[in-house]
């Protein structure tokens, strides 16, 4: 039992440790735009989407609900990397 506990608080370790450099790789590039790794995300989809694109679609894309994305989307409209069709 010592050994599985020793092996799990290791694995754990470097898990977290290992996800927490990748994270940090992967946000680098928005966070020098003043964005989060989130609403890279968004922007990317919204992107590809070439056309009309639902919140909907967003959100299950992204596995969170509409309203998690429609807050996301209005800070980037505050931010200015989006702009509302009239």
């Amino acid at each position: 039992m010592n050994e599985d506990m020793e092996f799990f608080n290791r694995f754990s370790h470097m898990y977290l440790h290992g996800f927490k450099n990748l994270s940090d790789m992967f946000a680098e590039p928005a966070t020098e735009h003043g964005i989060t790794l989130d609403e890279f995300y968004i922007l990317y989809d919204i992107a590809e989407a070439k056309g009309k694109i639902r919140l909907m679609d967003i959100a299950e894309s992204h596995g969170v609900t509409r309203s998690a994305i429609s807050r996301l989307i209005g800070r980037l409209l505050r931010k200015d990397y989006l702009i509302p069709r009239s």
